[in-house]
Order: C-alpha cells, then structure tokens, then sequence
C-alpha cells in the first residue's frame, strides 16, 4: 500500500510541501522505514507534560512509534548517512507499556532504523498513565 492508497490532501491541508514530494513519489508510509503507527490508545489513559525542562534520555529505537503517517523518503535516506549522536534530541511522550510517541523527530528516528541504532537521544515532553 502506498501513501497515496490511504491520504488525502483534503485530510492533511497542512502537509503542502509533503503532497508535493508524494506527486514526485517521495513520500512513504513511516512502516517503510520501520517505525509503526502509534495507533488507538486505550480510553482509561491520562496525559500529564513535563514541568520545567523535559527530562533527556536515550531511549530504544525500536520502542518508538510514529503519529506521522509519512515521511520523505529522500530526507531518511540522507539522514541515515550521518551518525545519530550529531542531531538534537528527538520529542516524544512516554506511554505506560513501554513506548514512546514521536512528538517532533519522525525523519530522525525512521533513519536511526536504517542506521540499525538500537538507541536515540530523547526529550520527554510528557507521559501517559493509566487512571
């Protein structure tokens, strides 16, 4: 499937120069680069941000998921040829089973997987907690 199979520029107007890219056949779906789809969160979860300056910790790549439903494919690609540690922190929100949802980062942390980083720098903007 392909991005074009399940968006819509009606659906994301805000994503101009992203519709751009897709007419050229540059944008892709996050699970191409190995990075899932946050998904539906349970009902019974409450958000709480960080006060202050969000903590920063490494975290494990492969416990990331993406709210992005695509990326530019080109940029990853061109990302992955740069080692990890040379980039800002990544934000994310931390969920209660051990996942961690990517609040601005996407294309940093689809190419860490390509790169096979098992870790990448985090700010943890807030967290998820079961009421």
């Amino acid at each position: 499937m392909s991005a074009s199979d399940h968006l819509s520029p009606a659906q994301f107007p805000h994503y101009e120069r992203d519709w751009a890219n897709l007419a050229k056949g540059d944008l892709s779906p996050t699970e191409d680069f190995g990075l899932p789809r946050e998904g539906e969160r349970p009902k019974n979860w409450s958000y709480q941000m960080s006060r202050g300056n969000p903590p920063e910790r490494e975290i494990p790549v492969d416990q990331i998921v993406s709210r992005q439903p695509t990326v530019v494919g080109s940029h990853v690609r061109n990302l992955s040829t740069v080692p990890g540690g040379q980039f800002d922190p990544i934000a994310v929100d931390a969920f209660p089973d051990g996942r961690y949802a990517i609040q601005d980062g996407t294309h940093r942390s689809a190419a860490a997987r390509l790169r096979g980083d098992k870790t990448i720098r985090a700010r943890i903007e807030g967290s998820y907690s079961e009421y």
